[in-house]
């Protein structure tokens, strides 16, 4: 009975070539996925790549396939990826950033940013993935208050104060896909710079998310 399953008892291992994690996390279990294109018009057949390309390079890609440019003004997180599509031509390395939790976004709980072959994850905090059960999913993205009021919540509530996050993980995804290997400690400097890009990107985030709302 999948309604009355509580999330905490679902197996993270499954499916997912032996990747760390699950759909929902950060790790790669979560976020890698393969991408496949067929285009025999248009695209030379048979090929692989290593390149790591992400949804929101689709808007930015099939404008330069159709010989458009980005509009101007327009901040975009995409990558154009046609020219290792059409010629082979590797795009330059760029960030990439995840960050996912229930209620409110939190940048310390569930985050990664990759950049080259390195990755730096914060792992999720308990807190900030409740939900009462699998019912309630489409309405989790509300607070814990909401939950309260609305009596879905019931005694005794889950914490309402976020704990100190766990520490910050580091991994060379190239040698290690699997993320067994944490590297944190013996590459601090390298931590702790994908750390603050991650906080940043985050802050730039929130910042574009308030703007809009007002």
């Amino acid at each position: 009975d999948l309604e009355n399953t509580e999330l905490s008892e679902w197996k993270l291992d499954r499916f997912n070539c032996n990747f760390n994690g699950a759909k929902g996390l950060t790790y790669e279990g979560g976020i890698r996925v393969p991408l496949m294109i067929r285009w025999p018009d248009g695209l030379e057949g048979r090929r692989q790549t290593s390149l790591m390309s992400h949804f929101t390079d689709w808007f930015p890609t099939l404008l330069a396939a159709a010989g458009i440019s980005v509009p101007r003004g327009i901040d975009i997180d995409g990558v154009n990826i046609w020219p290792m599509l059409s010629q082979g031509i590797k795009s330059a390395q760029t960030q990439r950033f995840w960050q996912w939790n229930r209620f409110s976004p939190v940048v310390t709980s569930n985050a990664a940013v990759i950049e080259g072959d390195w990755k730096l994850v914060r792992p999720r905090i308990d807190e900030t993935m409740v939900v009462p059960d699998r019912s309630n999913l489409k309405i989790s993205m509300y607070n814990p208050e909401h939950f309260i009021e609305h009596g879905i919540f019931s005694e005794p509530f889950p914490a309402r104060e976020i704990p100190p996050p766990p520490p910050a993980e580091l991994y060379n995804i190239a040698k290690d896909p699997e993320e067994r290997r944490n590297l944190a400690e013996s590459e601090p400097q390298r931590a702790k710079k994908l750390l603050i890009d991650l906080e940043n990107w985050f802050e730039k985030i929130e910042f574009e998310r308030a703007t809009i709302s007002d």
